[in-house]
């Protein structure tokens, strides 16, 4: 079986952690598991220490900041098979194995599994349909992708290189657009993971920070008229709604392509209405 180290970047998550912990112990894998926290006082060392016997390597001290953790704790890793794993997510039962015999340590593969989102103390949940996602979206538009239920080789990573630190909020779309150009994407119905939205959640607090990083990996990966056409549909987001809501009701289906087209050349000139609608909600957080 293949070596899989498990990287687990930590800041003060103790509430969290001894889950997340729990959920990558596979007596019967060869499992690697490097804790990179960033210098907790909020117990989290304690329940470090408490599953120290079965890890790898760990370290708590300030670092410069997540990519920069995780790029250090892959530095440590010897595995065949990689991925990350933040300290408020966790692995559901077999998700390891079932990794293990998707992806081949010969080759440059990445591998998207699905993701089951939860809202904490709250009944809000939903689960994902990655298949169909990466069927009819495209990764240069939004990150349709799953991060807790993605997987890749070592090879690939060293084809692609290392995380962007200069990055806070989206290294991780960044990183799989970059590897999707080195391997195709595989993709496996089972549910791998399961994605924690809190109180103290980043993505979800990144507000206007987070919305510039989005247009930056946009304008690195795309010709400038292709973001230039991204900066009209982030201003008129909420004209282009009304317009396709409209169309919608008068049945105007078949017609609503040529309309749109005449209304926002330059976006419906160079994006589908499909990808119109993927850097919309992209942008939208």
């Amino acid at each position: 079986m293949p070596k899989i180290s498990v990287i687990i970047p930590s800041f003060n998550q103790a509430q969290f952690l001894e889950e997340t912990l729990l959920s990558c112990l596979y007596p019967q894998l060869d499992v690697e598991i490097i804790v990179m926290d960033g210098g907790s006082d909020d117990g989290s060392v304690d329940i470090i220490k408490k599953y120290e016997a079965y890890l790898t390597y760990w370290q708590s001290q300030p670092d410069g900041g997540q990519a920069s953790a995780i790029n250090e704790g892959f530095r440590k890793s010897t595995g065949d098979i990689l991925c990350w794993l933040n300290s408020d997510d966790y692995y559901h039962p077999r998700a390891l194995s079932l990794v293990s015999e998707q992806l081949n340590p010969e080759r440059k593969e990445l591998l998207f599994g699905n993701c089951f989102h939860f809202h904490q103390a709250s009944p809000t949940a939903h689960g994902s349909d990655i298949e169909a996602s990466a069927k009819k979206l495209n990764l240069l538009c939004s990150d349709y992708f799953y991060q807790p239920s993605s997987f890749w080789t070592r090879k690939l990573w060293e084809a692609v290189g290392e995380l962007d630190t200069t990055l806070n909020y989206a290294f991780d779309w960044d990183w799989y657009i970059r590897a999707s150009k080195e391997s195709e994407i595989k993709t496996t119905p089972a549910y791998l993971s399961s994605y924690r939205f809190h109180e103290a959640h980043k993505t979800g607090s990144g507000g206007e920070k987070r919305i510039e990083e989005l247009l930056k990996i946009y304008r690195r990966y795309m010709s400038q008229p292709q973001y230039d056409a991204v900066l009209e549909i982030r201003e008129n987001a909420e004209q282009t709604k009304k317009w396709e809501r409209k169309y919608k009701q008068f049945r105007l289906d078949a017609m609503r392509p040529d309309l749109l087209k005449k209304q926002f050349p330059k976006i419906y000139r160079i994006f589908s209405l499909s990808e119109v609608s993927q850097i919309r909600e992209n942008l939208s957080g």
